[in-house]
């Protein structure tokens, strides 16, 4: 198992809020990569790969993790801006 904590800032460590990690769960889910949701304020991602993984599938799911996280990031910035 990988757990992937999003805080909103490294120094701090405050948690991302859990709609920003619920939208970037989702866009992972329709790019087709599986997760699920964790942690006590809902902002751990966690990724359970099988053992025959490859590095392609690797490189596949790193890339759909940055875009989701990029959408969502412009969706919320959108959002903050109404």
């Amino acid at each position: 198992m990988i757990g992937l904590e999003l805080v909103e800032d490294r120094e701090s460590k405050t948690p991302m809020d859990a709609k920003f990690v619920a939208d970037v769960f989702e866009r992972t889910k329709d790019y087709g990569v599986l997760c699920s949701k964790a942690g006590r304020f809902g902002n751990v991602l966690r990724f359970l790969p099988p053992m025959c993984i490859t590095e392609d599938d690797v490189d596949f799911a790193l890339d759909v993790l940055d875009q989701s996280l990029k959408e969502a990031t412009e969706n919320m910035k959108k959002l903050k801006k109404k």
